[in-house]
């Protein structure tokens, strides 16, 4: 019988909710919780599921995570990620993305046993086009990233969404596309909504990211190969396509049609159903690098990927 891993939460909020449901059914107990601000929501947290103990500084349980617990998870607001991150000892960590919203700061941390939360490498969707890419090797690659920006002079604010959630999209580039080399970045001084950042992969294979913030779109990864056509929109899905199908006008629709013929579309796995796409499979990945002390699968993303990630959300808000 596998073992239960001891767990504590340095923050309470919506998003430490879907990783308490995942990490609970992958064989972790909540052992500690810590409040971040609202010390009466932490203790509903910590009440709902049935937390051992219950702390009213984080930086006390930071502290003192390595006495009692196996591991710690950190997803409190993020300008505060990387203080606790310096006080805990000894114990593997999962602190929610972006860790920090300069990749500078992350540099200067030195501990190897963090490991940050970009669900998204885990989906069942990226995965499958990150697998039939590598099959079909040559490959052109459109990214669009549709993100609301705010109306406002200072650009931690204007750009808050870039950093904070958009960067889920600039670790997909590197994740999926093995770290391509950013060649040109530009955009139009009349258009300063849309700003086009291209890659090329290490096999030569070409990727443009456009930035159209504030667009009426979703975000899309879109790559041709020689004969097919691979689409992530939305990213939990995957649609492949291949050739043609021709329809001929008719009097309700005068004019001829081109459509492409769908050869594959994936299914949600059960587990995606169930809780917040990627959560699970991440908590499982987790509950290894912990009892084994070793990463079993490369899915997982490390400060090293958060800083790359970063890199990326400063190039696109120049």
């Amino acid at each position: 019988m596998m073992r239960k891993i001891k767990i504590g939460f340095i923050g309470t909020g919506k998003i430490a909710n879907y990783h308490a449901k995942a990490f609970l059914k992958s064989n972790f107990k909540i052992e500690a919780v810590a409040a971040s601000q609202n010390s009466k929501r932490a203790k509903m947290f910590a009440n709902k599921y049935n937390a051992k103990y219950f702390f009213r500084s984080s930086k006390e349980l930071a502290q003192n995570a390595h006495k009692f617990l196996d591991c710690i998870l950190i997803c409190c607001k993020t300008e505060k990620s990387l203080s606790y991150i310096k006080l805990i000892r000894k114990i593997p960590i999962l602190c929610e993305k972006p860790v920090s919203l300069n990749y500078k700061d992350i540099e200067k941390t030195k501990n190897k046993k963090v490991f940050v939360g970009y669900n998204r490498r885990f989906y069942n969707s990226v995965n499958i086009f990150k697998k039939e890419l590598k099959k079909n090797k040559k490959f052109i690659v459109n990214v669009e990233l549709p993100e609301k920006i705010f109306n406002s002079s200072q650009k931690k604010i204007r750009f808050s969404n870039v950093f904070e959630n958009s960067v889920h999209m600039f670790d997909l580039i590197n994740y999926i596309f093995d770290e391509p080399k950013l060649i040109k970045n530009s955009n139009l001084k009349n258009l300063p909504q849309l700003r086009s950042l291209q890659f090329m992969t290490k096999k030569k294979n070409f990727i443009n990211l456009l930035c159209n913030w504030n667009s009426s779109s979703n975000f899309k990864i879109e790559a041709f190969s020689d004969n097919k056509r691979f689409l992530l929109q939305p990213i939990e899905k995957i649609k492949i396509f291949q050739g043609i199908n021709i329809i001929n006008p008719t009097k309700k629709t005068p004019f001829r049609q081109y459509k492409p013929k769908t050869i594959y579309v994936s299914n949600f796995k059960k587990k995606e159903k169930q809780f917040k796409p990627g959560f699970k499979d991440q908590a499982e990945e987790f509950y290894k690098i912990v009892v084994k002390n070793k990463i079993h699968d490369m899915k997982f993303a490390k400060l090293d990927d958060a800083i790359k990630a970063l890199k990326i959300a400063k190039e696109a808000t120049k």
